[in-house]
Formats: structure tokens, C-alpha cells, sequence
């Protein structure tokens, strides 16, 4: 006998409640991770061995991108520092 719409229907709400629920400890951890990547916040203690290194490679993460960019701008700025160069010594 098939279930009626309303039970089908809170069943899903719920679902779609838990669902938001395990979304937002994960939003706030990216954040969380973001800001000790910065050094504004201290990497909290009271974490179990598992929350600990999701945030370690979650900071990580942020680190390594941000390194990335600086270098990938520190090149660039080189390259066009080099043009200019090269522009003016060929009367450009």
C-alpha cells in the first residue's frame, strides 16, 4: 500500500533539513579554515582526531592557493616589467 503524499512530503522536508544541517558546520569550517590560514584565528584544540585533520588539509588548501597566486603574480609582474624592456630598447 503506497504511503500517503503528507508522510512522502515531511519525509522530504526532513530530509532536506538534515541535509542544510550538515551543510552549515561545513560552511562555517571552510570560514573557520580560511581565517586560520590568514593567522586571525589560533587552530582550535578541542577538535577530535578526525575534525582536526579535515581543518589541517582545509587550511592547507587555503595556504597552498594563496602562495599560488602570489607567484603566478610575482611572474606576471616580472613579464611585464620585461616588456617594457624590451619595448624601450627597441624604441617602443
Amino acid at each position: 500500500m503506497p504511503k500517503p503524499a503528507s508522510h512522502s512530503a515531511n519525509r522530504m522536508h526532513g530530509e532536506r533539513r538534515e541535509a542544510v544541517e550538515e551543510i552549515k558546520p561545513a560552511a562555517s569550517n571552510i570560514e573557520l579554515a580560511e581565517l586560520i590560514s590568514y593567522g586571525l584565528v589560533p587552530f582550535p584544540d578541542d577538535l577530535s582526531h578526525e575534525q582536526a585533520t579535515d581543518l589541517l588539509l582545509k587550511v592547507r588548501q587555503f595556504r597552498r592557493r594563496r602562495l599560488v597566486r602570489l607567484i603566478a603574480q610575482a611572474i606576471a609582474q616580472d613579464i611585464m616589467s620585461g616588456n617594457r624592456h624590451c619595448d624601450n630598447l627597441q624604441g617602443g
